[in-house]
């Protein structure tokens, strides 16, 4: 018996048979998409559970990072409780420390005016900082004091006032944090009409005085910029009296 004959004997038969291959062919390769699609899929997902959990640990140590860091400066500034910064003494040519000494005791007896105990209470002095000239042109450094006791600084700061003629100013010794953090902030809102001065207090700490037209307190301590953003942004939306009276 004679073998069949498999071989086409048209042309459309032919053709019906590519296509036939052609789409086993296509649905094949379909199927191996769809494999390595969801191969894909699932390591995306495993990629955004890695990514997710590295945001969140970037969430949590920046916290951390933060909590430390504002821990380091609030130790830092307690450690420079018994100081205070003495600015407008001109530094001598070649001063020696000995030299400074006697006239920051000459200034606390003196010009402020204290009893001898606050001179007794007097640690040691020297100048920080790089020497400048001030706008009249003369030379200026910073001059740093240190008392014994917290409660002797804090007498010889109530008489900062006494010496602003004579072109001293007495100011809380910031730490580097604070000092650029109170610059910026008033360099950012000075001038804003709901602000009547940015300070630092006999602590250290960083506070805004608002108008008198603002009503309740008038303080506020703030530890970053956007203290500051969000306390303006509440005041926005507050009534204020339009008449302010006098103070006597």
């Amino acid at each position: 018996m004679a073998e069949e004959n498999n071989t086409p004997t048209t042309p459309v038969e032919q053709l019906r048979i590519e296509l036939q291959n052609l789409k086993s062919e296509l649905k094949s390769q379909n199927e191996l998409h769809k494999k390595e699609l969801d191969t894909l899929k699932s390591e995306i997902r495993l990629l955004k559970q890695v990514v997710s959990k590295n945001e969140d640990k970037l969430c949590v140590q920046g916290r951390v990072n933060d909590a430390l860091s504002n821990e380091v400066d609030r130790l830092e500034q307690y450690g420079r409780r018994n100081c205070i910064l003495l600015k407008g003494l001109t530094p001598a040519r070649n001063e020696k420390n000995e030299e400074l000494t006697e006239k920051v005791k000459n200034i606390i007896s003196h010009d402020l005016n204290l009893p001898p105990a606050a001179v007794a209470d007097f640690d040691k002095t020297h100048r920080v900082g790089p020497i400048f000239k001030d706008k009249k042109g003369n030379l200026q450094q910073t001059t740093i004091i240190r008392f014994k006791s917290h409660e002797a600084r804090y007498k010889a700061y109530l008489k900062r006032g006494i010496v602003k003629n004579k072109g001293l100013n007495l100011t809380p010794s910031l730490t580097n944090k604070r000092r650029k953090l109170l610059d910026a902030a008033i360099e950012k809102y000075g001038g804003n009409d709901f602000i009547e001065f940015i300070f630092c207090d006999i602590h250290g700490d960083l506070k805004v005085k608002l108008c008198k037209a603002v009503r309740n307190n008038h303080f506020h301590i703030f530890k970053s910029l956007e203290n500051i953003q969000w306390l303006l942004h509440d005041l926005s939306e507050q009534d204020f009296d339009d008449d302010v009276e006098d103070e006597s």
